[in-house]
């Protein structure tokens, strides 16, 4: 839910998050897995929808949870409301991701694809329904 209404089908979605606990890990060819450095609970602290900022207070008590193995899981407080399943392709300039939601409180079988960044603890993301064309940039604009 965003700003009072319920979004059926999101358009151009992009968030800042913080990390709150997580360690480094590297795969075999020295390079940092992003998913497995991902792995731990985030909390949303900024997101823009549609050119505009998301008000702090429907933000605020939101928190992702990801596993290592892509797994995630949104919360509302302390109530999980979204969960499912994602892919990066951390080769890609910018590094892109693929989202799936499966059967929880949100519509099972949607498809997401986006960008994606890290730096230090926090990182950024911007993010589309599967069938439209991925972002190139951390930006939205009006009706996107």
């Amino acid at each position: 839910m965003l700003s009072g209404r319920t979004c059926a089908r999101p358009s151009l979605l992009c968030l800042n998050v913080m990390l709150l606990s997580a360690a480094g890990v590297f795969g075999a060819d020295g390079l940092e897995d992003d998913r497995a450095v991902s792995a731990g609970r985030w909390r949303i602290v900024s997101a823009e929808l549609n050119g505009r900022p998301v008000d702090p207070g429907v933000t605020a008590p939101l928190s992702v949870v990801y596993a290592a193995d892509g797994t995630w899981t949104v919360f509302f407080k302390t109530l999980p409301v979204a969960e499912g399943t994602s892919s990066v392709n951390q080769a890609a300039d910018p590094k892109t991701f693929e989202l799936t939601t499966l059967g929880s409180n949100a519509s099972p079988g949607r498809r997401y694809r986006g960008i994606y960044e890290m730096r230090g603890g926090s990182r950024r993301i911007c993010f589309v329904p599967a069938d439209r064309p991925c972002p190139t940039d951390f930006s939205t604009a009006p009706a996107s």
